[in-house]
């Protein structure tokens, strides 16, 4: 979200968890998703790095300047409460209390914010 927000453009590359590219270690021993390769070869493989990252390299709308008590609730808001849902929605076969839509519809709420 941050990538976007901060209109950063980037090469997404699917990773399937259960079989990880070697290449995914080449870039990061530690093989945790998600990981970006900077064209400086820098490596960022923590979430909040690479959100701090892109708003320091663009933040249009000052989000950096947000009081940080409001900011660690809307990462921990996005970190946890939309990755379920999320995680429901692109393997909602494993969650088939609910079809895929429900939990799409659930995903667009926190991102409609």
């Amino acid at each position: 979200m941050a990538l976007a927000y901060s209109n950063i453009t980037i090469q997404l590359k699917e990773i399937l968890l259960s079989n990880r590219h070697p290449e995914l270690y080449a870039i990061s021993p530690k093989g945790t998703v998600p990981v970006l390769c900077l064209n400086d070869s820098t490596v960022i493989d923590e979430s909040l790095d690479i959100m701090k990252w892109a708003l320091q390299n663009s933040d249009p709308d000052s989000w950096i300047g947000y009081d940080q008590k409001i900011q660690f609730e809307m990462i921990d808001v996005y970190d946890n409460e939309f990755k379920n849902w999320l995680d429901r929605y692109k393997y909602y076969d494993r969650y088939p209390e609910n079809n895929k839509n429900h939990y799409r519809d659930k995903c667009d709420k926190y991102l409609s914010k």
